[in-house]
């Protein structure tokens, strides 16, 4: 007798025997906020429905949407006079094209793009990077709910360590602070606690509360940078991190467990919006035929196994953006010349590829994977994106160094 096919289940009961599109069907229902217009009421992500998975937050507009849970990483796009607070995220939270928006953020790293007439209330363990953005306000995070100190100890920040006022902006090389400025502490708005009041977890803190080994001169820079190296290998971890656990919709009802997550292969990204280039993937090249999702994955998991890859002699130009940072597990931020400055001796493999979601334009990808070097191995997440049909890395975050 054939065995029987294993049986997927969401949190609503629903039950799925493909476990592609059972992932699929938790991304939009569950880790997402897709076209939201106009809501009447919050829509709120309770502590304990995600659980450290991925989040996307696309299209919505005059509407208040809360994650009330630590997360892996968090893409926000196309939103326009919204409220969104995102409680802890472990890596980077990527902001595009959004407009007229008043932000509450909590993660290692903070990225914007093309970001116009926004408000941004913030931790992040390193300094924030805008790209193509005017017009944006920032303070310091402004509010909490009874579990965040729990989620941030989950996504391993150090609410020490907020830079909340370090901005870095690509396009102004003379730093005139044209296309940003800080929100005066007088123009703060009242504290955000969606859950009722409370005690905050993250201290509102004054600009230049926290040391910045980045906006030192340059020879300080390279000893700063060798001293993060050597600090980083510092943080050993008993064992890798464990397999995310069960999901839950937005009311906080019981629900059943989750299937593990395998680790040995990637998953299938999130089902995007029918559209005339559905089940392709845009952003090439003038003229370029669109490709299939498959494809394009295979090109992500090339230049992910070229970075792991590098080594002293090596040139990352063709796989790196212009805005590419590291971050290692100190917090600390490594721009891509200060990676060149100590690159190792010998490069390192991938072991595998936990997850690899392209976002339904095409144009985004975000990974989470192992690399082995040297008996050692190391859990990264990686943020590429796709630009006249080359993807490129702009952000890399590596965890402490596991013992194989």
């Amino acid at each position: 007798m054939p065995p029987k096919p294993q049986v997927f289940k969401s949190p609503d009961g629903r039950e799925f025997t493909n476990k592609s599109e059972w992932r699929d069907y938790m991304m939009a229902t569950f880790f997402s906020f897709k076209n939201k217009v106009n809501e009447p009421e919050p829509l709120v992500r309770l502590p304990g429905s995600i659980e450290g998975q991925m989040y996307d937050i696309s299209d919505c507009e005059n509407s208040t949407l809360i994650v009330l849970d630590h997360s892996e990483q968090v893409q926000i796009d196309q939103c326009k006079n919204c409220r969104i607070f995102i409680a802890a995220c472990a890596s980077s939270i990527f902001i595009r094209n959004c407009e007229n928006c008043v932000f509450y953020t909590a993660c290692r790293q903070l990225r914007l793009r093309e970001v116009t007439n926004s408000t941004f209330y913030i931790y992040s363990m390193s300094e924030v990077h805008i790209e193509f953005s005017k017009g944006l306000k920032f303070a310091p995070f402004n509010g909490g709910y009874p579990d965040h100190e729990k989620h941030l100890k989950t996504a391993n920040l150090d609410i020490k360590s907020n830079l909340w006022y370090d901005i870095y902006d690509h396009n102004d090389s003379a730093k005139t602070r044209v296309n940003w400025s800080l929100l005066p502490e007088a123009e703060y708005e009242e504290p955000w606690f969606p859950l009722g009041p409370c005690t905050p977890a993250v201290p509102r803190t004054k600009p230049g509360g926290v040391f910045n080994p980045n906006n030192t001169d340059s020879n300080m820079q390279s000893f700063s940078l060798e001293q993060m190296i050597q600090d980083s290998k510092k943080l050993n971890v008993a064992a890798p991190p464990a397999p995310a656990s069960a999901a839950a919709p937005v009311a906080a009802v019981p629900v059943p467990p989750l299937p593990p997550v395998e680790t040995t292969t990637a998953p299938a990204v999130a089902a995007a919006a029918p559209s005339a280039c559905a089940g392709k993937v845009c952003c090439g090249a003038p003229g370029e035929v669109p490709s299939t999702k498959a494809a394009e994955e295979e090109k992500v998991k090339e230049v992910l196994t070229k970075f792991a890859a590098f080594k002293a002699g090596d040139d990352l130009g063709s796989i790196v953006h212009v805005s590419f940072s590291l971050i290692l597990p100190t917090g600390d931020s490594v721009s891509v010349q200060d990676l060149f400055a100590a690159a190792p001796v010998s490069g390192s493999t991938i072991r595998s590829i936990d997850r690899l979601q392209i976002c339904p334009t095409g144009c985004m990808c975000f990974a989470t994977y192992w690399s082995v070097e040297e008996g050692n191995q190391t859990r990264n997440t990686a943020v590429l994106v796709k630009e006249i049909g080359v993807w490129r890395l702009v952000h890399v975050q590596i965890s402490a160094e596991v013992p194989v």
